[in-house]
Parts: C-alpha cells; structure tokens; sequence
C-alpha cells in the first residue's frame, strides 16, 4: 500500500533529503524533493502528493506562508486537508500551535528527531485520513488522532520510584478503569499511556490523543455536537482508549462540554467499553476543578493515578535508558554508537530540566547526525558540559566571601538531592550519613525549597 503514497519533503538542507530519501523509500513511501517553498508549490500543481513534510524556517517564505497559500489559493484547492507535517528546530515554548492549526499545521517534529518517528507519524496520519473523512468540522482541527496496537514499547528503570510505577502500570493494564498519569514535562506520561493501552484488554483497537491544548481554541458547542464527535471517535474509539492529554490545561467549562458529549458516546454504545486515560503536568492534589468537572458526569480518575518521577529522581536509571536507546533495534538506524562513562557520570549529576524527553533528543541526534563511535564530554551540548564552568563565571566578579557562600549554596543542594534520592527521601539516614542532627537537614531543605518525595 505505502509504494502509491508520496511524501513531499520541502527543506532547504540537502543532507535533511539525502537521509529521508534513504528512510521513507525504505519504509515503502515514494518522496518527492523540494528545496524551496516556490519548487513545493510547482511540484503540488503537477503531482498528486499524500503528505508533506514542510521545514518551518525556509529562505524564501515560512512554513506558514506556504500553508496558508495552500489553504487559500484555488488552485491548491484539492489540498485543503492534506496533512502536512510541520519540522522545526524551534523550543516548544515559542510555537503557537493555534496559530499553525489556523492553516492545517498540527503535526509538529523537532529537530533532532529520529526517521523512526516520522515514518510512524507518516503511517498515523495517512491511516487516520483513510479511517475518518471530515464533517463539519475537519477532527485534525481539534486535535484528535489515532494510534493503533504498539506491544513492543518499554518500561526501563531499577530505581524504587520506577518500579512502582512500572507495577502501577502492569495493574492499570490489567484493569479498565480510568487512570490518571501525572509528572512534569517530559517525563514520558503518554509513552506509560501507550504502553497501558498496548498491553491492555483495549490494545486491538485505536488509541485516541484528544490534545487539550489544541482543543483549547476551538471548542464550542457546535464543533462539539454529539453526531460530529460521533461520527469522528466512536466506531473506533468505542472498544480502545482515549487518552486526555494536558487535562490541567483544560478550561473547566470546555471539558465539561467535552465530557457531556463523551458521555453520550459510551452510554449509546454500553457504556464501559471506552477506556480513559487522562495525563497531567500538576500533581491529582491540585486538579479540584478537573475532578469537579469530571465527576459531574460520573467520571472518575481516582482508581489508578500514576506519578512518573523526574529523571533527576531517578538518575540511576540514566545507564539502563542510554542502553536501551542505543540499541540496533531503535529507529533501523545501523549507526553503533558508544557513550564514554565520563559522560554518564556527568549525566548523573545533570539536573534534566527537559526530563527523559532531553535524554533521548540528544541520543537520537548522536546516532542520526554523528559519524563517531564513541561520544566523549567534547560532544556534548555546550549548555551541559560547560553547567560547571557557567556557574563559576557567575561568581567571579563577586568579593571571595560572597562567591564562597554562592558556591557553598550549590554544593549543599545538590549533596542534599543526591542522599535523599540514595534514602529513598529517608530524613533520618540522611542526617545519620551526614553526621548532622536531622533538624540541620530540615531547615537546608526549607532554605533551599527542596520537596522530598517518597516511593512506596
């Protein structure tokens, strides 16, 4: 099936073309090159194309540009809900995702990424356009899609923090109650709701993402009439899983909308067979008004509420996730790669403000961009191998005593985070270790805002 599809790849980048030639032809697909927004135009006129893969910064025009005349001109008119995968080196922070999805742009890819990924999203995106053909309101629009039966996902990590969450999801798995997965971003929350539902009673039929921060800016009663919704999620999603995702982010009024409907769903099909899975960047004790909201129309997160630890709470685990992302199985890349222990030891004492999500960025980008075999701290981003050198900079133009206090400051946090992640949070065997009495502890921990967390 996939040797009539054709994948239009506009970029700039010749090497961008040369390693997704290589991929997508692999993978079956038939790619078409465009190295400006104007050649992609001219291509679009003469061939019939199934997707197209759009670098977002383009010498010429803007991802953005070019979709909107895609959306406008009549000439384009036959590729109004065609999808278009959006690729972008920019952070997620600065993306206006309302904006993109103003000219059909809701496939979003960062760069670095690995082919594996995007030939998964490609198979998605065209599965999910054959299975539903757009009403009133195309569902790409707010933010729906499908996934179907994945089983080979992994749960990795040794670290008590882990294992409890791996035995919470081998339960959820087995159940087909909601569950709730929260933790910060990425933390990996809905790769643990793929793997629930891959392993589920639920697996053989579609996962469905409702993104609730697309949804956001276009729900409304009429775009969420029960017949459209209907017709999009139920003949499908009625015996698999539909995963929430952002639920914090949610305006109560819209999910209460969102749930009504939702609800009419599961009662006219008997009720029970859909499975919810909702993911939180706020912890279940500050999710009030969600659990109002929900419970409105009898729906409950309480059964199973799963908390995925921060990589910096589980940096034990770093080795165990470096060896399953390096293995030859991941993204068919052939290219063996080695990561020098200095560079592991450092990992271990890196804070991961972007969590597993950074990790495996950055091992992607070694293994699809780097010709070496061994990455040592030289290859590292400069933001980490120079985080050391940064913070003495900040201290030299301070007078010695000032400089020794900051310094002492940064040294007393992370001696703190280190013990209490090897107690387990354990006070007492902290302060035993240090030689200090346990009240020296407790006020270190409120001097430095530190939150302990405990694992069962």
């Amino acid at each position: 099936m996939n040797n009539e599809l054709t994948i239009l790849l506009i970029d700039d980048d010749q090497s961008m073309h040369t390693i997704s030639h290589h991929h997508l032809n692999a993978a079956g697909f038939h790619m078409r090159s465009a190295f400006n927004c104007q050649q992609g135009l001219e291509i679009l006129q003469r061939e019939q194309v199934d997707v197209i893969i759009l670098e977002y910064m383009m010498p010429d025009m803007s991802g953005y540009d070019i979709s909107w005349i895609i959306q406008t001109d009549p000439v384009f008119s036959t590729y109004r809900n065609i999808p278009i995968i959006m690729l972008t080196v920019l952070d997620e922070a600065v993306i206006d995702r309302a904006k993109l999805a103003e000219v059909n742009i809701h496939f979003i890819i960062q760069k670095p990424f690995g082919f594996n990924e995007l030939v998964t999203l490609i198979r998605n995106v065209i599965w999910n356009q054959k299975q539903f053909q757009p009403t009133a309101t195309p569902r790409h629009q707010i933010g729906i899609h499908m996934e179907s039966y994945d089983r080979d996902l992994k749960l990795i990590g040794m670290t008590p923090a882990m294992q409890v969450v791996i035995q919470q999801a081998k339960h959820a798995a087995k159940s087909s109650g909601n569950v709730l997965i929260t933790g910060e971003a990425g933390t990996g929350k809905q790769y643990l709701a793929r793997w629930i539902h891959a392993h589920s009673g639920h697996a053989l039929h579609p996962l469905v993402y409702i993104d609730g921060r697309s949804i956001q800016s276009t729900v409304d009663t009429d775009q969420y009439g029960a017949s459209h919704f209907f017709d999009w999620v139920a003949p499908q999603a009625i015996y698999g899983t539909v995963l929430i995702t952002y639920i914090d982010e949610w305006d109560p009024i819209a999910l209460r909308l969102f749930l009504k409907q939702l609800m009419i769903i599961r009662e006219s099909q008997n009720g029970d067979a859909m499975r919810l899975i909702a993911t939180s960047r706020t912890s279940s004790t500050n999710l009030q008004a969600v659990e109002a909201a929900c419970s409105s129309f009898g729906v409950s997160f309480n059964q199973t509420q799963i908390d995925v630890p921060a990589l910096r709470e589980r940096t034990e685990d770093i080795p165990l996730l470096i060896n399953y992302l390096l293995h030859p199985s991941m993204d068919g890349n052939s290219h063996k790669i080695e990561i020098d222990g200095e560079v592991i030891k450092l990992f271990q004492h890196y804070d991961w403000p972007e969590n597993v999500h950074e990790l495996v960025q950055m091992i992607k980008s070694w293994r699809d961009f780097s010709d070496k075999s061994v990455v040592t701290l030289d290859d590292l981003p400069s933001h980490l191998n120079n985080q050391g050198q940064n913070s003495i900079n900040q201290t030299l133009d301070l007078p010695l005593k000032e400089a020794k206090k900051e310094w002492n400051a940064v040294f007393e946090k992370r001696y703190l985070k280190y013990w209490l992640r090897k107690y387990n949070g354990n006070i007492s065997k902290v302060a035993q270790f240090a030689h200090v009495h346990r009240m020296t502890i407790y006020r270190m921990l409120d001097q430095y805002k530190i939150v302990v967390r405990r694992t069962k």
